[in-house]
């Protein structure tokens, strides 16, 4: 126990040293202050650094277009300096397409795979000449009934279809897409192999297959199967029309980090040399290939640092009230033990707290009994007026932003780690802003 004990406090230390400075910056600045209670920080520096290496890691493979999640992380400046290093955009609906759109993105270099699309959405997607990944047979009834009816034909390899490898879950059902009752695509199983490729001879201009089985909780081995069941599936296809229809793999999701405030899971290059092994087709050429980066690229990034407003310690219970919880961390809330993220505390002058460790709940400003970040944390003890660093918020954090109790969205700031230098991303939430969500002053009626 004594020394379980020292080695939280050993990982406690190193995660505040880890980014005490910036810490130290936001506090003497006053950059946190009660007018702005909790803020999102987000370093320039570890993000273009971990681009830097996806792209080094793929560069044997010839002809690749890495589209970020855009539902990781949809902040404006964030997005547009991937796009300046020559990334694209990944984008689970349509507005984010729009977004990547105004953002400047090139068009072949935006993936729009919404699992629910209108008619008209794919049709104006299809005019903007993204990739569109289908998900289901009633999408390719609607991409013929576009070409038939609007005279708007897809161009060469801009459609491909959503594949369900069917290799099965990781350690979180909720994130595991390749079961075989997933929501997501079309499963291949021995008994749709037919159906599946009457689909791709019936419709030539489907010339892309993806693949997307999730990221966290999902080991390397079976990532790696996933897509080289993608790469046979393109094989499969081709063979049976006796050409090569099938031109682009899409291998989807990415990979799974460490929540630990510091260390990566896996390098990109780790990844890639697995995948070398399992689909080495992948690599020769034969076909275009496009990945979905997401978690692994934005989370490390990011910190989210709250003021802690009030300290309860009643009945043997001891409560830290903080300025965030269910509303930007609904999985961690909803399920603490999958996506649980490591804290630090600091003192109100910025430096890392020290002993003594004890357990602690940390409690969110929800108004609902289960709303906490985290319940009987060992931490430092907690005082009103401390600073509380939450670690690897870089994504699927504010992109997850709840409108209940209209808590006003944090702001949110990008940093040089070296210089300290702050840019402001996203200005705190008015009052005003939130409160447009809840529709019209004045409703306006319908003439019937």
């Amino acid at each position: 126990m004594v020394d379980q004990v020292r080695e939280i406090q050993e990982q406690h230390a190193a995660r505040g040293r880890h980014v005490q400075s910036i810490v130290q910056k936001v506090i003497h600045d006053s950059v946190i202050s009660d007018a702005n209670p909790c803020i999102d920080l987000f370093s320039m520096n570890t993000y273009q650094s971990r681009l830097s290496e996806l792209t080094r890691a793929f560069e044997r493979v010839p002809n690749v277009m890495h589209g970020l999640a855009v539902k990781a992380q949809p902040i404006r400046g964030i997005l547009s300096a991937a796009k300046d290093m020559g990334f694209g955009a990944e984008c689970a609906s349509f507005t984010e397409a729009q977004h990547a759109l105004a953002l400047g993105f090139e068009s072949r270099k935006i993936i729009y795979d919404s699992p629910c699309k209108t008619y008209d959405e794919l049709k104006q997607m299809i005019q903007a000449r993204v990739y569109i990944n289908l998900d289901n047979q009633e999408e390719i009834e609607k991409v013929n009934q576009i070409a038939r009816v609007d005279q708007i034909h897809p161009e060469p390899k801009q459609i491909g279809l959503r594949v369900n490898p069917v290799v099965g879950a990781g350690t979180i059902l909720s994130t595991s897409t390749a079961t075989k009752d997933s929501k997501f695509g079309l499963p291949w199983t021995p008994e749709t192999t037919d159906k599946l490729l009457s689909l791709y001879q019936a419709n030539p201009w489907l010339q892309g297959v993806h693949v997307h089985i999730g990221s966290q909780g999902i080991a390397l081995d079976v990532l790696t199967a996933g897509i080289k069941r993608a790469a046979e599936f393109a094989q499969l296809v081709n063979a049976h029309v006796g050409s090569k229809q099938i031109q682009v793999i899409d291998i989807g999701g990415g990979l799974p980090t460490q929540y630990d405030g510091i260390h990566e899971a896996f390098t990109f290059t780790d990844y890639t040399q697995a995948l070398e092994q399992a689909a080495p087709s992948l690599f020769s050429g034969e076909y275009e290939l496009l990945t979905e980066f997401g978690r692994s690229v934005f989370v490390k990034s990011g910190i989210t640092v709250t003021k802690v407003e009030a300290v309860k310690d009643w009945c043997n219970q001891r409560f830290a009230v903080i300025h965030v919880g269910a509303n930007q961390f609904l999985r961690t809330v909803y399920l603490p033990h999958q996506w649980s993220h490591p804290m630090t505390v600091f003192t109100a002058q910025g430096e890392i707290k020290e002993g003594p460790f004890m357990k602690q709940d940390i409690a969110g400003p929800m108004c609902f009994s289960g709303d906490f970040m985290g319940r009987n944390v060992m931490l430092p003890e907690i005082e009103t007026g401390d600073y509380l660093v939450i670690h690897d918020t870089g994504g699927y954090t504010t992109s997850m932003y709840s409108k209940y109790n209209s808590r006003r969205a944090n702001a949110m700031y990008a940093y040089d780690d070296k210089t300290n230098a702050l840019t402001v991303l996203k200005e705190r939430e008015t009052c005003e802003e939130t409160l447009q969500f809840w529709g019209l002053v004045d409703p306006v009626p319908l003439d019937c």
